[in-house]
């Protein structure tokens, strides 16, 4: 099993109404998603992802997920590349922050923490060394869990 970082960017593709995804996973509704994932074209049903937020205002995670369905290509998600296809899978989100909160776990955090994962990836799909997954899952973990203590206070 690997472990991937799945990029997005507000500004190119908003999120609709991510509260309701939010909503639906903490009462234990998987919410089903399609994402491109850039050049990769190796994720395994059963792979992690984690999704990363980058944008000139805020970066950082705010999801995991896990893969339901290998890579495969389809029609690109991107309108001015009509014709032509793009790499995705499909995945099970299980954990979401509202990625426009301010509360998702920041890239300078992780960079400062993990710096041998590149936390700034030009594309979706990059992988976490596999020596690094387990620190990053704690790490989610734990910046999960501090939330979620935050808001029981």
């Amino acid at each position: 099993m690997s472990t991937y970082i799945l990029t997005w960017n507000p500004q190119i593709n908003p999120w609709v109404n991510p509260i309701n995804d939010v909503i639906n996973i903490r009462n234990g509704i998987l919410v089903p998603t399609r994402w491109s994932t850039g050049n990769t074209k190796r994720i395994c049903e059963g792979d992690i992802a984690y999704f990363l937020r980058q944008s000139s205002k805020l970066n950082g995670l705010f999801g995991k997920a896990v893969a339901t369905r290998g890579s495969f290509q389809s029609e690109h998600w991107d309108e001015n590349k009509a014709g032509q296809n793009a790499n995705y899978a499909e995945f099970n989100i299980i954990d979401l922050i509202d990625p426009n909160s301010n509360l998702i776990l920041s890239t300078k955090f992780l960079q400062t923490n993990i710096p041998e994962v590149n936390w700034k990836p030009m594309a979706s799909g990059s992988t976490i060394p596999l020596e690094f997954e387990k620190r990053v899952n704690e790490i989610w973990n734990q910046f999960r869990q501090t939330e979620m203590d935050g808001k029981n206070a």
